[in-house]
């Protein structure tokens, strides 16, 4: 479908009653575009601009933004995204409508085209949309679409597929002040500028965090024992509410090399965290890693292949995998 609008010449009547919002089209200069329920990008609208003297309207650095409030008089259409300039110098660009566009049957309420450039922006006049209903599929639900929200939120979903989904539960700040900026976007343009601009930095904040390590995700705190590993513990030094507590350390070049200190490995230890699962009253224990910090800090560990040795007082279980080495330290007890 084409339109050509003229800046500065086209023109409709005013709306009487504005709370009533309704364009009388017959009464004016006005273009028509016509499509049927769930029909998708491939309905394209061909755009030419006209400056009131007839000279091409210049597109060049210009963004498109089509408007639109749905026949529901509820849902709307905010598309930044969707505008491809064709021939700036010859004022021509094509549009190619979101599916969202076509949810409902009816007549727009409104819809027309904004030309964005550099903060400023003119906006065309508005042409008679009109949606076919389809009585035969169904499908979309009506909802708001936004694009710099949309684009956002997708952003967002990217940034949780990175860092995992038990951030989730740590962006319900961030999530409210999205969702608020959302509902009161269509206040003001200026207002959906700034809220778009801190929702941004919002993004590139947390992309920081996350980069930083601030906040982590699932997978790297996940804990898990390694394969087959179940350690003996004596218990005759223990009082009779006393379970075995455990430190557990990282390191290269393996057990039985000439110590510094401390003497459970060569100078660069590495702390790794440790949990344990304490069965048959604390007789047997099975420690548990962080995998992530394994492979992090001691890359060539192969946690399903390692052999046991203890150290001859008792207090030490060393676990080797050629050359890294994790040793676990019995704090108030000692290994069998």
């Amino acid at each position: 479908m084409e339109l050509t609008y003229i800046v500065g010449e086209d023109r409709r009547d005013l709306v009487k009653d504005i709370h009533n919002f309704n364009i009388d089209f017959d009464k004016s200069n006005y273009k028509w575009v016509q499509a049927r329920q769930y029909e998708n990008s491939m309905r394209q609208v061909f755009v030419e601009v006209l400056n009131d003297d007839q000279t091409p309207f210049d597109l060049t650095g210009c963004n498109i933004v089509f408007e639109g409030l749905l026949p529901d008089n509820t849902s709307r259409i905010y598309d930044a995204s969707n505008g491809i300039i064709l021939d700036p110098l010859n004022g021509k660009f094509r549009f190619d409508m979101p599916k969202q566009a076509f949810a409902i049957a009816g007549s727009y309420v409104q819809a027309f085209f904004r030309i964005m450039r550099a903060g400023d922006n003119v906006a065309m006049l508005e042409f008679d949309m009109t949606v076919l209903a389809d009585k035969v599929i169904s499908g979309l639900v009506p909802a708001d679409y936004i694009t710099p929200f949309e684009d956002l939120y997708a952003k967002l979903e990217d940034i949780l597929k990175e860092a995992g989904d038990d951030l989730q539960s740590s962006l319900t700040s961030w999530t409210k002040q999205f969702n608020d900026a959302v509902e009161q976007w269509s206040d003001k343009y200026p207002a959906l500028v700034s809220a778009k601009n801190t929702l941004t930095q919002e993004l590139a904040s947390l992309q920081e965090q996350i980069k930083d390590n601030k906040l982590v995700a699932a997978d790297m705190i996940a804990m898990s024992s390694l394969t087959n590993l179940q350690l003996t513990i004596n218990m005759d030094t223990l009082g009779l509410n006393d379970m075995p507590r455990f430190k557990a350390y990282g390191y290269y070049n393996g057990a039985g090399v000439p110590q510094t200190t401390p003497s459970f490995g060569v100078p660069e230890i590495f702390e790794l965290n440790l949990t344990t699962d304490i069965k048959d009253s604390g007789r047997i224990v099975v420690p548990n890693f962080q995998l992530f910090q394994l492979q992090k800090l001691l890359p060539d560990f192969n946690t399903t292949s390692f052999s046991v040795q203890h150290s001859f007082n008792g207090n030490w279980i060393y676990l080797n995998s050629g050359l890294p080495t994790i040793g676990i330290e019995c704090l108030n007890a000692k290994f069998k």
